[in-house]
């Protein structure tokens, strides 16, 4: 394999890591959503086995936790 190649093949899995991270995130929030759980960051992120700071470097997930947030009621 050419460094050329191996570096190709590295980017590559590193954004099918980033791909199955961000649908892991999608599936957990219609989870909690469906289950009437609380719906925050922390929770998003726990339940996707991501971080916090996965969630806060893609804008599209912040923006759909945040939009779920506002739209169910606080559970107490």
């Amino acid at each position: 394999m050419t460094p050329d190649t191996a570096l190709d093949a590295l980017r590559r899995n590193r954004a099918e890591a980033s791909t199955a991270k961000q649908q892991a995130v999608l599936a957990a929030l219609d989870r909690l959503c469906a289950d009437g759980n609380e719906v925050n960051i922390s929770t998003v992120a726990r339940a996707a086995g991501v971080s916090r700071q996965f969630l806060y470097t893609h804008e599209a997930l912040r923006q759909a936790v945040r939009l779920e947030n506002a739209r169910v009621p606080a559970v107490h």
